[in-house]
């Protein structure tokens, strides 16, 4: 596990397990996070990916909500879990996420660039230059 320098958990351990291929261990220190740190989002953001990877998008979508009620303004949850729908074809509820999102936290800067992303990928250059 890593520890922050504060103390707590950071995630970065089960990051590089996940980039490795050893989703049941990343899996496993994501679990280890969110029970010692339930208030934030790392473990369930963790958990998500690992749901991700593992081709499970039910399972990874209902982390990365657990994630953004752990910490509502976690900007990396947003993303993820906007960009989780777009890859499900629920494009409307992406568009709805990122909307709220950014009436709730304008200056958000990864939101911006997910979304710019998204409209680059689509040839919507005005849309990408917006964001």
């Amino acid at each position: 596990e890593s520890i922050a320098h504060d103390g707590r958990i950071d995630g970065a351990s089960e990051l590089e397990l996940l980039r490795g291929g050893a989703l049941a261990r990343a899996a496993e220190g994501a679990r280890k996070l969110q029970s010692r740190e339930a208030y934030r989002a790392t473990g369930a953001i963790i958990a998500g990916d690992v749901h991700l990877a593992a081709r499970q998008p039910a399972e990874a979508e209902r982390s990365y909500r657990e994630a953004l009620q752990a910490e509502p303004r976690n900007a990396d949850a947003a993303v993820k879990l906007c960009r989780l729908l777009a890859q499900t074809t629920r494009s409307a509820e992406c568009a709805e996420l990122s909307a709220r999102w950014l009436a709730a936290n304008p200056g958000d800067v990864p939101m911006r660039l997910h979304l710019a992303d998204r409209a680059l990928a689509a040839g919507q250059l005005k849309e990408a230059v917006r964001h």
